[in-house]
């Protein structure tokens, strides 16, 4: 037997033989054949493991084939299952597991029923397998086929020994589907982080992995939540509270955060950063009236940007925006006292039209970013400039925001700590490069006296951050005044007015004033 198993010649003219299309007769001799072959110990795995040898075997076991060839055919995969080595293998195979049912259903053909029944025994001697076996249906045929008066005694005896290997088994579970990342991110998001193990789908494929590590770098982004006094990571409140079963998940953590019913302002760890200053003006004489703000600019295609969007849209959390917009307005009190808004964007337009609203005129956008962008080391000395503010603890002698330049100080206080030369770039030379550039380009003459001026004053605010009695109207007013007088004569046909792009999230309501 091993020595014909081994002839490639002989081997290949059995399976010729047994091919379809071949004569009833020839083709049963051919599987009779195959099927002595399997008595040999020796022979029934290599047998199993070549690909054309079982799927002969398997074409001939087939439902629609004749009784005389799947007998012979099923006959020799009850010997293949006799190795312990390819049971596993042959009920994996669909193939195999539909050829053995059918052929064991109490309507086939008696010695087509038998053979199929022996190898279902057969495979149920397996311990691992019997659960699935159970769950296929398995059991019931062993049981039909033992009462059954149309087998030899001693097949049916056989089956009644193997259904004692099956009493009491049970199949296994259903499957747990393989859970999507996006649907892992909601599960996540409301299970403690130390019973993240025990989510149903957690660990049944790559996306409980990649799921877990979008949702700790969505933990590690700063939140600022508008109150102007809480600037925190979501993580770094789980690890403090660890032990408050309120605080365990991030849903729990989150609500607590956005308790003063204000949407948080999310910055992922690592993300490029640029910096925009925001110069609106008021086109009209005398005045020249301006009005400032900045905007911090995140890199979209950021690995760390995309990660926490894609954990914010999951758990149904506003969109992560990559424009944040920081100026001063007022708050429609008597008084004039400014104060502080937040807004989020995904459009620059849209918040330039923001800062240029309260004076109805145009605005420009400068790129004052050094020569690297910043990352998240801007968040907090920005937000604590916005909490100082909203304190008034700036330290500057500023009262009326018609006479006087309060969002101009606001803006340079904060521009002076992200870091002056470090972050940002507001050298002389590269305020005369931003002057001249177009569409609005200032004549280099004027330029350059301006950019003069404004280095003069930059350097002395760097050094002494502070506005007492008439320092203002003595250094930093006239200097605006003359950048405004340029910029009204280039801005008066319009600017940056309503954009038509997505609409800014405001943190403290937009709202109508003067500028200064």
């Amino acid at each position: 037997m091993q020595p014909m198993w081994a002839d490639a010649t002989r081997r290949a003219a059995l399976l010729a033989g047994a091919a379809a299309g071949q004569p009833a007769e020839v083709r049963k001799e051919a599987f009779w054949a195959l099927a002595n072959l399997t008595y040999d110990a020796a022979n029934r795995h290599p047998m199993w493991a070549d690909a054309a040898t079982h799927r002969a075997l398997l074409a001939g076991a087939a439902a629609d084939q004749p009784a005389s060839v799947r007998e012979h055919a099923l006959w020799a995969l009850t010997n293949l299952a006799t190795d312990a080595a390819n049971r596993h293998p042959m009920w994996a195979d669909a193939v195999t597991r539909t050829a053995l049912l059918a052929g064991a259903a109490a309507n086939q053909p008696a010695s087509v029923r038998e053979h199929a029944l022996y190898a279902l025994g057969i495979l149920s001697r397996d311990d691992a397998l019997r659960p699935r076996l159970v769950a296929d249906g398995v059991r019931e045929l062993l049981e039909a086929g033992a009462d059954a008066d149309g087998l030899p005694d001693i097949t049916r005896s056989f089956l009644r020994a193997r259904l004692v290997d099956l009493v009491g088994v049970q199949p296994p579970p259903p499957p747990v589907p393989v859970a999507t990342v996006d649907d892992l991110l909601c599960r996540l998001d409301t299970t403690p982080v130390t019973q993240w193990g025990t989510i149903p789908g957690a660990g049944a494929s790559g996306a409980d992995a990649e799921a877990q590590a979008l949702y700790m770098r969505y933990l590690c982004a700063h939140r600022y939540d508008g109150t102007y006094t809480n600037l925190t990571r979501l993580v770094d409140r789980l690890d403090f509270m660890g032990l408050n079963a309120s605080w365990k998940s991030g849903a729990a953590a989150r609500a607590t955060l956005a308790s003063s019913g204000r949407v948080p302002i999310l910055v992922p760890p690592g993300v490029p950063t640029r910096v925009l200053l925001v110069l609106a003006c008021d086109p009209r004489p005398p005045r020249g009236m301006i009005h400032a703000g900045i905007v911090l600019q995140m890199e979209q295609e950021h690995d760390n940007y995309k990660a926490v969007n894609r954990v914010c849209q999951a758990i149904g959390e506003q969109p992560l925006e990559p424009l944040v917009l920081l100026h001063l307005i007022d708050d429609g009190q008597k008084q004039g006292t400014p104060e502080v808004e937040v807004e989020c964007g995904s459009d620059l337009a849209a918040l330039q039209a923001v800062v240029s609203a309260p004076l109805g005129g145009a605005s420009a956008c400068l790129d004052i970013t050094h020569s690297a962008p910043t990352t998240d080391a801007w968040v907090e000395p920005l937000f604590q400039v916005v909490a100082q503010e909203e304190a008034k603890q700036l330290d500057m002698n500023v009262k009326s925001t018609l006479e006087q330049t309060n969002c101009t100080v606001f803006v340079l206080s904060a521009l002076r700590r992200l870091g002056a030369g470090g972050v940002v770039d507001l050298s002389g030379e590269a305020v005369k490069k931003h002057l001249m550039a177009e569409p609005q380009g200032v004549p280099g003459p004027q330029a350059t006296a301006i950019s003069e001026a404004w280095r003069s004053h930059w350097a002395q605010f760097v050094s002494v951050p502070t506005y007492h009695g008439q320092g203002i109207a003595k250094d930093l007013k006239p200097m605006m005044h003359k950048l405004i007088g340029v910029f009204a004569q280039r801005m008066q046909g319009g600017g940056a007015g309503p954009s038509n792009g997505a609409a800014a999230r405001g943190h403290k309501g937009v709202k109508r004033m003067r500028g200064d």
